[in-house]
């Protein structure tokens, strides 16, 4: 069995300390700026554009929107599944009652 201190391929193993070297460096914070506003407008520019036509939660809402007019058939499986979990607990728990 090959120790963690030799070379795998000819190539040495690195160091946790060397992953410590590649940390991205502290953003300037200005005293007149508050601390995170960059952050949360970026995070709420995202948000926004996945909500957008073609975004992944756009999509999802669309297919939920939909789903009455789809029938069973052409629903979404993840609303099936959805819609099949509780009901499976239901009938398992049922079936885990004891017999008066």
């Amino acid at each position: 069995m090959q120790s963690d201190d030799k070379p795998i391929n000819g190539r040495p193993n690195p160091s946790f300390l060397d992953l410590l070297n590649q940390t991205p460096p502290q953003p300037d914070t200005a005293p007149d700026k508050e601390h995170g506003t960059t952050r949360f407008a970026q995070l709420r520019a995202g948000w926004n554009a996945s909500w957008d036509e073609g975004g992944f939660p756009h999509g999802r809402w669309e297919e939920l929107r939909q789903a009455p007019q789809a029938g069973w058939h052409f629903m979404a499986n993840w609303i099936k599944a959805l819609l099949f979990w509780p009901g499976s607990f239901g009938v398992w728990h049922k079936s885990r009652e004891p017999v008066t």
